[in-house]
């Protein structure tokens, strides 16, 4: 009898076992992204930073911010504003053999080829989605070619030389004294630099332009077959910019309302860089600006561009807490449907055409349509279904079951061993 109870307890045991394990596994088995902590200002590791208000003209917080610093492909900020003051979108360009010699190997590219017929609008992506050292050169010429632009003093300048005169013309016109550029791309040059504060103005002369901000706040481009890439989507670019698709790392508390977008760089020289436009919830915008995170750190570039922007949004909600923007940092996140995108529509239910004669009752067929199209209708989207439920929750269903189960054949057993005991 002893071993009939020991062989049916272990048995119940491992029962019990295995249902709370089954349990645990379905209740503790998520594995999201748990939420994070943001470094201080005073843990960035860089040259320097800034966070700027735009509608104030006024430094919220910033570190060096008018001390030397090389800009990478920020530089490429400058080119696309350019392009768009100088340049019609619809415009098809040809690729010269000297752009395409002006990229290095270890260069970013578009990916175009020689002769290849592209439109500017797609050539400012590739400028600034895969951030393509080849499309800067392009668009470069063809500004010097659109605005006729010539040195009399050396008559044989190359047009990409042309253009970083045409550069640093628009500089010395934004009154910028810490900044001299010497390519479209910014390909590391010890006479290639810039400031911080600066790169603040070049980047609010470039927000003028409705396309400028089109371009930096979208996700990604697929971009539109050439006489040389003959099928739509031969390329398709990410942006760079990770707080476009992560805007929760701001945090939940956070006073930005939108982050909109903005140009990564790096060069070995220049360490990591990004330029980065936010709206705060009071719906002033603010740029922000690091640069020379040592090489190695870009994987925390995201990270330090948002303590920074936080920073910069505290300051400038502290100075004035009237919200004009509503949503958060997730609600307003930039979308990227392609142009004209329409959401499909469910076609409407066919009604069975009535009598005409008045007072003729309608086909009982159709009545019987109508009600179950009504009904259909009137059934919650997201109201509570058994069905889902007991569909979405089986395992934990299973594991109660099981440990119900085994609990009372214990209690069965248990009692039973302790009547026998009183028998003796």
């Amino acid at each position: 009898m002893k071993k009939r109870f020991q062989k049916w307890f272990l048995i119940l045991a491992g029962s019990f076992l295995s249902g709370l394990f089954l349990f645990q596994t379905t209740v503790f088995a998520s594995i999201g992204q748990e939420p994070i902590k943001l470094p201080s200002l005073d843990d960035l590791v860089c040259a320097a930073y800034l966070s700027y208000d735009t509608e104030n003209e006024e430094i919220l917080v910033s570190s060096k911010e008018t001390e030397k610093i090389y800009p990478a492909s920020m530089t490429k900020v400058l080119t696309a504003a350019l392009a768009l003051e100088h340049l019609p979108m619809d415009k098809i360009i040809s690729v010269s053999q000297s752009a395409l010699n002006g990229t290095t190997p270890d260069s970013s590219l578009m990916g175009l080829v020689l002769g290849e017929q592209v439109l500017v609008s797609e050539l400012i992506y590739g400028l600034m989605l895969p951030s393509g050292n080849d499309a800067a050169n392009v668009l470069a010429e063809a500004v010097v070619e659109e605005t006729g632009f010539a040195d009399p003093s050396a008559p044989d300048k190359t047009k990409l030389s042309l253009f970083s005169d045409i550069m640093n013309q628009k500089i010395a016109s934004l009154g910028l004294a810490g900044t001299h550029f010497l390519n479209a791309h910014g390909l590391h040059d010890e006479n290639h630099y810039t400031t911080a504060l600066d790169l603040v103005k070049i980047f609010q002369y470039a927000m003028t332009y409705d396309g400028f901000i089109e371009v930096i706040s979208s996700n990604s481009h697929a971009f539109k077959a050439t006489n040389m890439h003959t099928y739509d989507a031969w390329l398709v670019s990410r942006n760079t910019n990770f707080l476009l698709e992560d805007p929760w790392i701001l945090g939940n508390q956070t006073n930005v309302a939108r982050i909109i977008g903005g140009k990564t760089g790096t060069t070995s020289a220049a360490g990591s860089c990004l330029v980065q436009l936010a709206q705060v919830k009071n719906g002033h915008y603010i740029i922000n600006v690091i640069a020379g995170v040592p090489s190695g750190g870009s994987s925390r570039m995201t990270t330090f561009m948002a303590t920074l922007i936080n920073a910069g949004a505290n300051v400038c909600w502290t100075a004035d807490s009237t919200i004009r923007v509503d949503g958060s940092v997730m609600t307003n996140k930039k979308d990227n449907k392609p142009v004209g995108w329409t959401e499909p529509t469910v076609p409407e239910e066919e009604v069975l055409p009535t009598s005409e004669e008045e007072g003729e009752p309608s086909s009982p067929l159709a009545h019987e349509q109508e009600t179950k199209t009504t009904e259909i209708t009137q059934v919650p989207q997201d109201g509570f279904s058994i069905s889902d439920f007991f569909s979405q929750n089986g395992r934990l269903i299973l594991a109660c079951v099981i440990l119900l189960i085994a609990l009372i054949a214990c209690v069965v057993i248990l009692r039973q061993i302790m009547q026998n005991q009183k028998r003796r």
